[in-house]
């Protein structure tokens, strides 16, 4: 009972981080935010955790948990954690240092307590969920390349938001919400964006295999963790 009530309010401490942080001040207009990668995690995240609240509202009322058991629910769980990792990836090694770096944007501007939240709390809690709480074993090598459906499509929405006469973002200026999808930031062409979305290709591929690794090992040990509690005499 204790586990599961521990579940339940950490589940529900990372809806409401996301949420205020959300809300608190910050450079984008109203509407803008949920074009940018991190806001669109972030909420993949709020919405995990709510099903999953949902599952432990049922197992206290005695009652089987509708989602956690489910394959699909458990890749989609794996997928999840994937993306919000990239998100703090990403942040915290690209677009923070290129901030620092070449707009001149002080630390504690880059690492504020919405940046932080966003990009370093939500997470670091929704890994750590995982790794304790999740369902292991669900899904294959075979399936990396699910991993990536969700950057591609993220990808072609943004241009034709470009094409559709998208208004330039606030906070940049650009039509682009990152500047490795800007072809036209300091003429770098599309030759250049090609090289970016390349390399991060290769790179979300690698991290998925990693990942898919790791979910094989976490399951391995589960089982034998079981093994161990059946042998146990009573």
């Amino acid at each position: 009972m204790g586990k599961n009530i521990f579940k339940l309010i950490y589940r529900f401490i990372i809806i409401v981080m996301i949420i205020a942080a959300c809300c608190l001040k910050t450079t984008h207009e109203n509407g803008e935010q949920i074009w940018f990668f991190t806001i669109q995690t972030n909420i993949f995240v709020a919405i995990l955790n709510g099903f999953l609240i949902v599952d432990q509202v049922l197992i206290f009322c005695h009652k089987k948990p509708v989602f956690e058991p489910t394959a699909i629910f458990a890749k989609l769980r794996i997928l999840v954690t994937f993306f919000i990792t990239i998100t703090c990836l990403i942040y915290c090694f690209v677009l923070a240092p290129a901030g620092m770096i070449y707009n001149k944007t002080p630390f504690f501007t880059m690492f504020d307590l919405r940046n932080i939240i966003l990009h370093i709390a939500v997470p670091v809690m929704a890994i750590v969920d995982y790794i304790l709480f999740g369902t292991k074993g669900y899904i294959s090598y075979k399936q990396t390349w699910v991993f990536l459906i969700y950057p591609i499509i993220y990808f072609i929405a943004v241009n034709l938001r470009v094409l559709f006469g998208g208004a330039p973002f606030v906070c940049n200026n650009s039509y682009y919400p990152y500047f490795f999808l800007d072809p036209h930031l300091e003429n770098q062409g599309w030759g250049m964006i090609a090289i970016y979305i390349s390399v991060i290709i290769v790179l979300f591929y690698g991290l998925a295999s990693l990942y898919i690794y790791i979910d094989k090992k976490l399951q391995q040990k589960q089982i034998k963790n079981n093994l161990k509690q059946q042998k146990k005499p009573e």
